[in-house]
């Protein structure tokens, strides 16, 4: 079953938010790890992700694109 994660994050001199899913269990932290790392070429720390519904995870989407 697919679920649907909110999560912010941090750098040494930046922080952020994002959207996740996936059909496993359990936040996909190692992959949103690396996927993060890559995109702001330093090490970077999720510290919070909370499970949001899927409308909540299409709404915070379309806020995010803007």
């Amino acid at each position: 079953m697919r679920k649907y994660y909110y999560y912010t994050y941090k750098g040494n001199n930046f922080y952020g938010m994002g959207l996740a899913y996936s059909d496993d269990s359990c936040f996909p932290i190692s992959e949103i790890t690396e996927s993060l790392r890559e995109k702001n070429g330093v090490l970077t720390t999720v510290d919070f992700w909370h499970e949001i519904s899927a409308d909540e995870y299409e709404k915070m989407s379309e806020l995010i694109k803007e």
